[in-house]
C-alpha cells in the first residue's frame, strides 16, 4: 500500500494499491479463475514464463542434476519448461533504474538493467497502465510524474 498525496506532496487520507499484478490480472481480461473467462483468459505463468528460448525453439530440460552437476540417469527431459524471465511491459521502470544507478538510493542490492532486459520486455509486449513519464533529475533527488492510462 502507497500513502495516497496530493499535487503539493501533503498526505491524503487514502491510499491504493501499487504495483499489485496479481489483483490487476484478477482484474483483467486475462484471469482465468473465473465462472465465464474471456477469449483472451490465462495464467500470468502463461504470459510472463515462455515456454521457448530466445530463438524461439521450445525448451526441455531435466529439472534436478545431482551434487556433482552431471544429470540423473533415470531422468527425462521435460518440456514444456517455463523459462523464469518473468517477462513483462514495464519497461518504465528498468529505464529508471538503469539511468539512475549512479543516484543516491536507499536501495542496498546492487542491480543492472540491461538494454537486453529492455528490448526483451519490449518485444514480449507493452501492456501495463503507465503511458509515460516526466522527469526531473536533480544532485540529491529524482521526481518522476507518471502519466497513466486505463489499459483494459
Amino acid at each position: 500500500m502507497t500513502n495516497a498525496v496530493d499535487a503539493g506532496g501533503r498526505q491524503t487520507a487514502g491510499e491504493f494499491h501499487e504495483q499489485t499484478p496479481y489483483l490487476e490480472w484478477r482484474n483483467s481480461v486475462f484471469n482465468d479463475e473465473v465462472d465465464h473467462p474471456s477469449k483472451e483468459a490465462k495464467s500470468c505463468q502463461a504470459c510472463h514464463m515462455p515456454t521457448t528460448d530466445v530463438d524461439g525453439d521450445p525448451i526441455a530440460t531435466r529439472i534436478a542434476h545431482n551434487p556433482g552437476g552431471r544429470d540423473f540417469p533415470f531422468l527425462r527431459q521435460r518440456t514444456p519448461f517455463g523459462r523464469h524471465a518473468f517477462l513483462g511491459g514495464n519497461t518504465l521502470m528498468k529505464r529508471i533504474l538503469r539511468d539512475n544507478a549512479e543516484c543516491p538510493s536507499r536501495v542496498t542490492a546492487k542491480m543492472t538493467i540491461s538494454d537486453n532486459r529492455i528490448q526483451e520486455a519490449e518485444a514480449f509486449g507493452s501492456c501495463g497502465p503507465a503511458g509515460g513519464c516526466d522527469r526531473q533529475r536533480s544532485p540529491n533527488c529524482f521526481t518522476c510524474r507518471l502519466k497513466l492510462r486505463d489499459w483494459q
